[in-house]
């Protein structure tokens, strides 16, 4: 296959904003942003108030919601508990809870974190990543 330098240029914004929006193709597709983050609060208002009130017995939803807010701004960063349970406004076990649910719903995805050879066998907290 042959590279094609100005065809790469011209698909390159598409592919960054394609990621940005999760690679949701109604959402990449809209040119209006006003629309486009409506777009992605109503696919997440329907996760929470339908998905997740079908497969789980959460009875704080608002706490999910902030996690999953939280969670957001720490893709890819070790996971304090501590601190996402003063976020959340949850205990530690409830968190442990959600983030349990959110690993098995396939909406995250938490990975040891690595060290590095120079440290060899020690494996820290979590980080997390979106599916």
């Amino acid at each position: 296959m042959r590279f094609d330098a100005y065809e790469f240029e011209r698909l390159k914004s598409h592919y960054d904003e394609f990621i940005a929006f999760w690679g949701l193709p109604d959402v990449v597709l809209e040119p209006k942003p006003k629309i486009k983050r409506e777009i992605l609060n109503d696919i997440f208002s329907s996760y929470i108030n339908m998905d997740v009130q079908a497969m789980a017995d959460f009875r704080k939803i608002g706490e999910l919601q902030q996690l999953l807010k939280a969670l957001a701004m720490r893709i890819g960063n070790k996971l304090d508990y501590t601190k996402l349970s003063q976020i959340v406004g949850s205990s530690r076990p409830t968190l442990h809870e959600y983030l349990e649910f959110l690993e098995k719903t396939y909406v995250i995805c938490q990975l040891p974190a690595y060290a590095g050879p120079d440290k060899a066998g020690y494996i820290g907290q979590e980080a997390v990543f979106p599916r």
